[in-house]
């Protein structure tokens, strides 16, 4: 049986300056929601996010990879609901730039020769078109939100809305943001007492109260779902829990670039990180590539597939002049000087698409 293969989806397949959720921000979200939510309320809760992950990952806590349900909750309170985000990524996904180059040969290559799947913390509407327009199952692709459940495939556009939480979430802006107000100072806190025993606790069991004072019990469903439980969330621990119901014992490829994906790189007897900036997916990596070609993969993922890989001469074996390839030894010996050479082809890579763009 070929090995699946799953990947994330902003930096692996599309190019790294394809953040969704900064987009949405930028783009979509009102003058007034950004100055009662500025940037760096955005980005301190980003950081809150991540801490308390690192805080809890040996105990199974905090799942990282929730700002961009911040942002979706963002949208909401200035009305914007799924047609909004489904219209924005619809006009990204029109350009061929928004993937990275050789990527779409490379998921059909991949795709040809096995199970292939999408895991991401993005909302679904861009992964599930770059789905649809790759061959890929609908129910392949994992996303925030609703997670797919068995239930046959349905179209691309009832697929966005069956995940997405912007129903709920547009149906009550005034609440909603009464609970930010609360909410985001809360995280901040938590942030502020990270590492610092019982103080950390007392504040996250403050935290955990903001979700009892939503009076209408289906937004306070819903809030808990993606914030509370974080069964809405996919990144950090929830990525590796969707690897393992794919390949419980480990045998899968998977290839992600960030924090969130450190778990299932972790997890997956074949995780590498490409073009990676973030020491954690680093640190858990069996290897790291660094290449502006994604097709460069092809011959590697070929051997991975067909059972013929071995981690022993992979770096002698498939490194070429468009890619170059980092053990888990040289990680840990220079790891800065890693993230350098990778940091600077994921700039090289957000140029292309900056000069694309315009």
């Amino acid at each position: 049986m070929p090995v699946p293969a799953a990947f994330d989806f902003e930096g692996p397949i599309a190019n790294p300056a394809i953040d969704v959720a900064h987009i949405v921000y930028n783009e979509l979200i009102s003058d007034a929601t950004k100055q009662r939510y500025p940037r760096q309320v955005f980005e301190a809760f980003d950081a809150y996010d991540d801490a308390r992950w690192l805080a809890e990952r040996s105990r199974g806590g905090h799942s990282t990879g929730t700002t961009p349900l911040l942002v979706d909750c963002f949208a909401a309170v200035d009305g914007l609901g799924d047609y909004a985000f489904t219209e924005l990524a619809m006009k990204r996904m029109e350009s061929d730039m928004v993937y990275n180059p050789g990527a779409k040969r490379f998921l059909g290559s991949v795709r040809g020769r096995g199970p292939t799947y999408i895991v991401t913390s993005s909302y679904p509407a861009m992964p599930l078109i770059a789905a649809y327009d790759n061959g890929l199952g609908l129910r392949n692709v994992f996303t925030h939100g609703r997670q797919p459940n068995g239930e046959k495939s349905l179209q691309v556009h009832d697929e966005i809305d069956h995940r997405s939480p912007m129903t709920v979430l547009t149906a009550h802006p005034a609440e909603l943001a009464q609970f930010l107000d609360e909410y985001l100072p809360a995280c901040d806190n938590i942030l502020r007492l990270t590492g610092n025993g019982h103080a950390t606790h007392v504040a996250s069991r403050e935290h955990d109260e903001v979700f009892s004072r939503v009076t209408i019990p289906q937004l306070r469903r819903e809030l808990e779902y993606m914030f509370l439980s974080q069964k809405g969330v996919m990144g950090g621990h929830r990525k590796k829990h969707v690897l393992q119901s794919i390949a419980p014992d480990g045998n899968i490829a998977f290839m992600g670039d960030r924090i969130v994906d450190a778990d299932a790189l972790r997890f997956a007897r074949y995780g590498f990180s490409i073009n990676c900036t973030n020491r954690e997916a680093l640190q858990a990596s069996k290897l790291n590539f660094v290449t502006d070609d994604i097709m460069t993969l092809y011959e590697l993922f070929n051997d991975v597939q067909g059972g013929m890989f071995t981690f022993e001469s992979a770096a002698k074996r498939y490194a070429c002049d468009d890619l170059v390839i980092f053990t888990p030894g040289e990680i840990a010996e220079c790891v800065d000087d890693v993230k350098k050479e990778n940091a600077r082809m994921k700039a090289a890579l957000k140029e292309q698409y900056a000069a694309a763009s315009v």
